[in-house]
C-alpha cells in the first residue's frame, strides 16, 4: 500500500489565520460565559453605582460635606468602572478582532504593562505580524514570554513556534517542545498537533511514535484536520499504535472533509490515502469505517496536569 507522507509543522502555517480567528472567537465566547456567571455581581455593582450617584447629588446639596461625599462617590464609581477611561479586555479584544490594530495596541498596552496576560498576548501578536507597527520578532517574543509565564495557552504556543523557528530567540527545539507541551496540556489542539510532530520527528524530544500518536489523537478528537490526517497514517502504518485499517480510514475520511476548501493539497492527500487504505479493506470493514466517520463528533479540550 503506497501512502503519501505525513504533514510536518510548516504545513500548519497556512492555517494560522484561521487559528487566530478561532482563538479570538473562543475567547469572546468565554468572556460571555464569565459575564453570565457574574450576573449577580454586576447587579450588586449597578446598585453601588446608583448609590454613588446619589452621594454625588447630596454632596452638591449639603455644601460643607460636599468634598468627602464626592470622594466616596468617586471611589464607588471607580469600582464599577464609571468615570474610568481604561477599557477592559473585552473591549480590547473586540477592537483587535475588527482588525483595528493601532487602536487595539493603544488600548491593550496599558493592560499589558500592568500584567494582563491576555492583553500581553494581543500586544505580542500585533508585533509578531507587524500589524500597525513595524514587525519585530524580538518585541513579540518578549510579550509572548510574559503572557506564557502566566499560563496563557496561546502565548505558550506562539513562543514554542518562535523557538522552533529561531525567531526573536535562539532556535532551540527542546525549548519549543516545552512550550508546545504547556499549551497542549491546556487543551490547545494546534499545540497538541505540533507536539505530536516533534515526537514523530525526534525534534527536541526523543523520537517516540506512540507519544506522537497520543498527541495527534488529542488534537484530532477536537477536529484538527492535520492531526486527523497524521493519526490516520499512524493507524495505516502501525506506527505507535496497533495497525487498524478501519480506524485509519475513519480519520483520513474525516480529514478529507475538514480541510478548508482552499486547501486542495490537504484534501487531495487525505482522499488519496483514504482510498489507498480502502483498497486493503473488506466491505464490512469499509461500512464500519464510514459509520464511525458519520457518527464522529468533536470533543471539548481536556486539560491535563503538566509534567513541566
Amino acid at each position: 500500500m503506497s501512502l503519501l507522507p505525513r504533514f510536518a509543522l510548516n504545513r500548519h502555517r497556512a492555517q494560522e489565520k484561521a487559528l487566530e480567528q478561532q482563538v479570538t472567537a473562543l475567547r469572546s465566547a468565554l468572556d460571555q460565559c464569565k459575564g453570565m456567571a457574574k450576573r449577580w455581581t454586576e447587579v450588586r455593582l449597578e446598585v453601588m453605582a446608583i448609590i454613588a450617584v446619589v452621594f454625588m447629588g447630596l454632596g452638591f446639596a449639603l455644601g460643607v460635606y460636599r468634598e468627602p461625599l464626592q470622594r466616596s462617590a468617586g471611589a464607588a464609581l471607580a469600582t464599577v468602572g464609571i468615570g474610568s477611561s481604561r477599557p477592559d479586555f473585552k473591549t480590547v479584544n473586540a477592537v483587535f478582532q475588527k482588525g483595528e490594530y493601532p487602536a487595539a495596541l493603544r488600548l491593550a498596552q496599558p493592560l499589558a504593562d500592568e500584567g494582563d496576560a491576555r492583553a500581553q498576548s494581543i500586544v505580542a501578536q500585533i508585533h509578531y505580524r507587524g500589524r500597525g507597527v513595524p514587525q519585530s520578532d524580538t518585541e513579540a517574543a518578549t510579550w509572548f514570554r510574559r503572557a506564557a509565564d502566566q499560563g496563557d495557552a496561546l502565548a505558550q504556543f506562539y513562543l514554542g513556534v518562535m523557538y522552533n523557528e529561531g525567531r526573536g530567540v535562539p532556535q532551540d527545539y527542546a525549548e519549543a517542545a516545552k512550550w508546545f507541551r504547556r499549551a497542549a496540556d491546556q487543551g490547545d489542539a494546534v499545540a497538541q498537533f505540533y507536539l505530536g510532530v516533534m515526537y514523530n520527528e525526534g525534534r527536541g524530544v526523543p523520537q517516540d511514535y506512540a507519544e506522537a500518536a497520543k498527541w495527534y489523537k488529542l488534537a484530532a478528537e477536537q477536529g484538527d484536520a492535520l492531526a486527523q490526517y497524521n493519526l490516520g497514517l499512524s493507524y495505516a502504518r502501525g506506527e505507535g499504535v496497533t495497525p487498524d485499517p478501519v480506524t485509519a480510514h475513519m480519520w483520513l475520511n474525516l480529514a478529507s472533509a475538514r480541510f478548508p476548501a482552499a486547501d486542495s493539497r490537504g484534501r487531495t492527500a487525505a482522499t488519496r490515502n483514504r482510498d489507498n487504505v480502502a483498497g486493503e479493506m473488506s466491505s464490512d470493514q469499509l461500512v464500519e469505517a464510514q459509520r464511525r466517520a458519520r457518527e464522529w463528533k468533536p470533543k471539548t479540550p481536556q486539560v491535563s496536569a503538566s509534567d513541566g
